[in-house]
């Protein structure tokens, strides 16, 4: 729903008599803002802000909201739109709950959901960034990228004519962890992550220098090195940081830990598996889940007596989320920073290169190089060994750090279910190997 300020009017599109929203159709596995902020003015030419999704998260049938910040508001691409009240929308097709939440926001400008559910945040914004870094307005080109909405969560980029771009980032409830974890990070290793130039306690926001490009599939083997020696470096310098970076809010995603909440994760499995309703896919049964979380245990307690030092875990280490610059990398996106076995994050790095075909050659490489930043450490025995077992722990790793799933009513959304049966066929593939292995 487009709602332009200026006269608290809201886009529709006409069919006979009646009047109608606009769709739009996002791509899944797309970013929902950025995909509603490019629609739009591909259609219409207009500079928009999504400010609100009216959905917990963006689904089929959901509203948007959107608030006008440029264009003419003549619609001159279609004559089938034109702006209206929202007196003269129908029940029938905006009603109940969702309607109220609209007339609160063309009444007071707020839907009262969140900081950034309101007309002219983004002016907020742009006034504290100048007020925090001394950048006028002018500097900043039209172009505001955005790349995540919500009521109390933000990512946008702000383009500047003259010098780096901006993010700014925001977490509400409940992900407000993540920024008193990137403020940490910030402040203990400023070299690994983009520079944090200010915060917004209240909005729980920062702002960040723009740090680079993300790494994608094109990269060449100097480049990919330099990544795998940056994480064992900031994983090395992490690690006399450990109780400064729990108290901080990262997850404790300790051997021990995982090891203590097997049971509940193989059951969380266990309840995802009995609701497939599908027969294409092989289903895993209860009694190989039971075998599957014995192995994980064993291998728990394995690496628990090679002693490997806990250290900073990502637990989301894509190429998205780490940036090249011109004469470093550095890592972002910390939502799901956790302490933990160092030798988890790299698994979660070397299985994305591992899956592209234009980097997969390079893993053994690359694997050695990062077990040699580590022999100063540990034994080249006991580092091989570890690494035998990591795969199927850094799959359980990977499932615990969404560990509001386990206690949430999201653990009985289809969606999450499906997740939820994706990660347990991993880690009984990273099983059958430990038991050949062990064979």
């Amino acid at each position: 729903m487009l709602v332009s300020p200026l006269a608290w009017l809201i886009l529709v599109e006409k069919t006979g008599c009646e009047l109608h929203l606009p769709r739009l159709s996002i791509p899944r596995w797309t970013r929902a803002a950025e995909q509603v902020q490019t629609a739009i003015e591909a259609m219409w030419g207009f500079k928009v802000i999504v400010t609100d999704f009216l959905r917990d998260r963006p689904g089929r049938d959901s509203i948007v909201l959107v608030e006008l910040r440029r264009g003419d508001g003549t619609c001159a691409k279609s004559r089938a739109h034109l702006w209206a009240h929202l007196g003269d929308i129908s029940e029938s097709e905006i009603a109940g709950p969702e309607r109220s939440i609209i007339q609160r926001l063309l009444v007071h400008g707020t839907t009262g959901r969140g900081v950034f559910s309101r007309i002219g945040w983004i002016d907020e914004a742009l006034s504290w960034i100048g007020s925090q870094t001394g950048v006028d307005r002018s500097h900043f080109t039209a172009d505001i990228k955005q790349l995540n909405a919500q009521a109390d969560s933000a990512l946008v980029r702000f383009d500047r004519k003259d010098a780096p771009a901006y993010w700014f980032k925001a977490a509400g409830d409940p992900d407000s962890r993540e920024f008193r974890v990137t403020a940490a990070l910030a402040q203990l290793f400023p070299a690994y992550l983009p520079r944090l130039v200010a915060s917004h306690e209240t909005w729980k926001a920062w702002l960040m220098e723009d740090a680079g490009h993300p790494l994608d599939d094109t990269a060449l083997p100097p480049l990919l090195r330099a990544v795998v020696l940056r994480l064992a470096e900031l994983q090395k310098a992490s690690a006399r940081h450990i109780t400064a970076l729990l108290a901080s809010g990262c997850g404790d995603q300790r051997i021990a830990v995982l090891r203590i909440r097997i049971p509940e994760t193989m059951e969380c499995l266990k309840n995802a598996m009995a609701q497939q309703n599908f027969s294409n896919t092989r289903r895993i049964g209860d009694a190989r889940l039971q075998e599957i979380g014995s192995i994980l245990e064993t291998a728990c307690l394995t690496l628990e007596t090679i002693g490997i030092p806990d250290t900073l875990i990502h637990n989301d280490l894509s190429f998205e989320n780490i940036l090249v610059g011109r004469n470093t990398c550095v890592f972002t996106d910390w939502a799901t920073a956790s302490i933990g076995n160092p030798f988890v994050t790299f698994e979660h790095l070397r299985v994305q290169i591992a899956q592209e075909k234009k980097t997969e050659a390079w893993v053994p490489q690359l694997t050695e190089i990062y077990q040699e930043s580590w022999r100063a450490w540990l034994p080249s025995s006991q580092i091989k060994r570890a690494f035998s077992f990591v795969p199927l722990i850094a799959v359980a790793s990977h499932f615990y750090s969404r560990r509001e799933w386990l206690t949430s009513d999201r653990r009985h959304e289809p969606q999450f279910q499906s997740y939820a049966r994706v990660l347990a066929r991993q880690m009984d593939r990273a099983a059958r190997v430990l038991e050949l292995v062990q064979d």
